[in-house]
């Protein structure tokens, strides 16, 4: 088996993905200017089981913060829903190393972007503004 990828690297990977096949351009990243791409990016890097829907009794709801309509949304879902539902659970309905290690890569690959649009967005040192 070859060395694999580090971190970095993957990320570096998916964000130059984003772009030349999503078409997500920097001019398009300019336009979320109320920090959706950093709330998408927190999205992929939780674990399922933080915004899963639930209900116990009458009283909790968790919503999900995707900022996006959901057809954008690339995120695996666990099949049930279930209030008690376990994390164990969860780690045997996925492959748990790939599954997170894609889904992490992600969250990089926008926060990246979100870094860039922030760069972007900021003046030039010693300029006015």
């Amino acid at each position: 088996m070859g060395e694999r990828e580090e971190g970095t690297a993957l990320i570096t990977a998916e964000r130059r993905r984003q772009v030349t096949e999503e078409g997500w351009l920097p001019e398009h990243d300019d336009g979320h200017k109320q920090g959706e791409l950093a709330v998408a990016a927190a999205c992929y890097a939780m674990p399922e089981l933080l915004y899963v829907y639930r209900e116990v009794g009458r009283h909790r709801k968790f919503a999900d913060p995707w900022p996006w309509p959901a057809h954008y949304d690339k995120r695996p879902r666990v099949p049930s829903a279930h209030p008690l539902e376990t994390l164990a659970e969860h780690n045997r309905t996925f492959d748990p190393p790939s599954v997170r290690i894609r889904e992490l890569v992600k969250a990089g690959a926008l926060i990246a972007a979100e870094i860039d649009r922030l760069r972007r967005a900021a003046p030039a040192p010693g300029g006015e503004g």
